[in-house]
């Protein structure tokens, strides 16, 4: 503004200063991580405590606690029982910082709500898997372009994988393209049931992947069994439309709207905005994660009662 104050589109709020306004951005964002760190401390207490409690009676005359924790604790995905398989893919450029963020710290809560629905419910706590994807785009070194962890049913060790994620890179339009084709390829090793797209921008375009390819590390270095051939979102869309594997997509900034909204219809998916910057940011992505897994694991007459509970 002329007289050096300052104003926030769509904010009633005038600062003075540029100071004041970067001033009052800066505490709002320590107060909504401070609230997220605190979460994630209480979640690494809760933890400790159970182990400490399981150390001091394992040398006890109860061996049926002790088999129960080691059961829990050491429980892997059991294919037989599995009926929903849900990939979840995130942008993991540097602008998606608090996004991962509130992942790492969501993640239990997500797990822990989804499987006492389930039990009171009366179905399988087995019945679902969650795979989290990591993309980012061409100027990521090949093992960090994208990274995803194993199958699991298990908080802990979802959590544990996504404290190994940090934000790198980030070019423009981002690799959604990398984070489908993933999708298709664990599709041929076994069904995948659905996919939850959660980004801020638009996929590359064709003449986007050549060039950034060519341009980045050099079109050389891509030249391995498992980069050689480049592909396009809209491709491997067609792969997951052709399996019907639908697509929810859940955007973080604007300027992805259209292209996700687009992405979304083509499977008659979700389409939803996702403020990873609000307080109730945490909640709306355990709702969203939540609701695909119970949807497909409940059984048509009952979805939407197993939802809402």
């Amino acid at each position: 503004m002329s007289d050096g104050r300052a104003s926030v589109p769509n904010s009633t709020k005038t600062y003075n200063t540029v100071y004041e306004l970067l001033h009052d951005k800066r505490n709002a964002l320590f107060t909504t991580q401070y609230e997220k760190n605190t979460k994630f401390v209480q979640q690494a207490k809760d933890s400790h405590e159970a182990t400490q409690e399981f150390l001091k009676r394992f040398n006890t005359a109860n061996p049926n606690y002790v088999k129960k924790i080691l059961v829990k604790e050491n429980k892997g995905a059991n294919k037989a029982s599995s009926q929903s398989r849900t990939i979840c893919l995130m942008d993991a450029t540097v602008s998606m910082t608090y996004l991962l963020h509130n992942c790492k710290n969501t993640v239990g809560t997500v797990f822990e709500r989804t499987t006492e629905i389930l039990r009171d419910n009366n179905i399988s706590e087995d019945s679902f898997q969650i795979q989290f994807v990591a993309y980012r785009n061409y100027n990521s070194v090949q093992d960090k372009i994208f990274q995803f962890s194993p199958w699991e049913t298990r908080a802990d060790n979802l959590r544990a994988f996504m404290n190994t994620i940090n934000v790198k890179g980030g070019w423009g339009n981002e690799a959604v393209e990398i984070g489908l084709w993933h999708a298709n390829k664990e599709n041929q090793r076994e069904n995948i049931t659905q996919i939850v797209l959660i980004g801020d921008a638009p996929p590359n375009t064709k003449a986007e992947v050549e060039q950034k390819r060519s341009n980045g590390f050099g079109e050389a270095y891509w030249q391995n069994p498992k980069f050689t051939q480049d592909t396009y979102y809209d491709d491997e869309l067609a792969k997951l439309i052709s399996n019907k594997i639908p697509v929810h997509a859940f955007f973080v900034n604007k300027r992805a709207k259209a292209i996700f909204k687009e992405i979304a219809e083509k499977f008659r998916g979700r389409c939803e905005p996702l403020d990873i910057n609000s307080p109730l940011g945490t909640n709306m992505l355990t709702d969203l994660v939540t609701e695909v897994v119970l949807k497909n694991v409940s059984e048509e007459s009952k979805g939407n009662a197993v939802v809402d509970a």
